[in-house]
């Protein structure tokens, strides 16, 4: 996962690993779930922390879905950041994989980064367990 500043410049670089429990399926791809534990593991001297959990996942399985309440701080050499928002993911490939899209607004400043932060993964893997 990356974290690019407006002028597409990496503020963070991080491997995520998100989990939790399916709270509805209607047995036709579309499942909600609450993620309740999130790794974030990040390079180059930067950290992710989390301010609030759970998240909450709406998927249509094999179109996309979108998680709401990311609220995170991104700390930098510079200092730390908090950034609030939403995350959209778009199939990639059948079965699960998708690419995770979205926009975070700076709530605190002081890690260098811009006021909206893009946020970027390829090939995030949903599993339903269904």
């Amino acid at each position: 996962m990356e974290f690019l500043n407006s002028d597409n410049t990496v503020l963070a670089e991080c491997q995520n690993e998100f989990s939790g429990q399916v709270t509805s399926d209607d047995g036709n791809g579309h499942v909600k779930a609450s993620i309740d534990n999130v790794r974030i593991d990040c390079f180059n001297g930067t950290s992710a922390t989390l301010n609030a959990l759970p998240w909450k996942l709406d998927l249509l399985e094999d179109r996309g879905y979108t998680i709401d309440g990311v609220d995170v701080n991104i700390t930098t050499s510079r200092g730390t950041c908090r950034y609030t928002g939403s995350v959209n993911g778009v199939m990639e490939f059948p079965g699960g994989v998708y690419d995770m899209r979205g926009s975070l607004t700076r709530r605190t400043g002081g890690c260098g980064g811009t006021a909206q932060l893009h946020v970027s993964a390829l090939s995030e893997v949903i599993n339903t367990g269904t």
